[in-house]
């Protein structure tokens, strides 16, 4: 059943996209969480993630968000997400998320982008910030860098973090993409650099998205010595 965005989505604003582009909400992830039997839709123009009732004609259960109205508050305006990418749930119930941070502003610490997990109370129905790892920008290494418009993020069994950004600010003129793994603790373990082109298009601002894989064609983790110590 379509679920009736515009019954459940009223801007508390005049948000800037609503008279410019028939894309104004631009959903980009949908995912379905067994343990809570919702359906979780990320709608970036929206600055929203909205949860859905599966079986009751897609009703919303629940809405959290920075720009338009919000079942939940956050408890620290500076931990509001603004037009995200690739929202799911953790088996926690935590909010994990690309917070690409395009209307963030100034007060709340302007446009950067950071991978965070948020922890929904749904008896005081408020947001708190669990976890978090801000791009570093490119050039200037320590500074927050800024991903205008795609990543990624995947929390691995490890408890590591994978998390991508789109190089169209900083790093655009070298590399196409960045894909950090991040531990626990929000310290980056390691980087991977996307050169342009890697698409095999030619060009650049190709990336979208960047997924942990155990394997490309069945190889094994497992460290040669002890393979080799089974066979001989």
């Amino acid at each position: 059943t379509p679920a009736p965005l515009t019954r459940h989505s009223r801007t508390t604003h005049a948000h800037p996209l609503l008279p410019h582009t028939p894309d104004w909400t631009h959903a980009n992830t949908v995912s379905y969480h067994a343990g809570l039997d919702k359906y979780i839709v990320s709608i970036r123009g929206l600055s929203a993630i909205t949860a859905f009732e599966p079986e009751v004609n897609g009703d919303k259960a629940w809405v959290v968000s920075s720009e338009i109205d919000s079942d939940f508050t956050f408890e620290d305006d500076k931990d509001k997400f603004y037009n995200q990418h690739c929202a799911t749930l953790l088996d926690s119930g935590n909010l994990l998320l690309f917070d690409n941070g395009d209307a963030r502003p100034d007060a709340e610490g302007g446009q950067f982008s950071r991978g965070i997990e948020y922890a929904l109370d749904f008896d005081t129905m408020t947001v708190s910030k669990v976890w978090e790892f801000v791009v570093p920008e490119y050039t200037a290494g320590d500074s927050a860098g800024y991903s205008t418009h795609a990543g990624a993020i995947t929390r691995m069994e490890s408890g590591n973090t994978i998390i991508m950004r789109s190089c169209d600010s900083d790093c655009s003129a070298d590399w196409d993409a960045m894909v950090y793994e991040v531990d626990a603790a929000g310290e980056l373990i390691a980087t991977i650099y996307v050169p342009i082109g890697a698409s095999g298009t030619g060009s650049g601002d190709d990336t979208y998205r960047a997924e942990p894989w155990d394997d490309i064609n069945g190889e094994t983790s497992t460290p040669w010595a002890a393979i080799s110590a089974r066979v001989h």
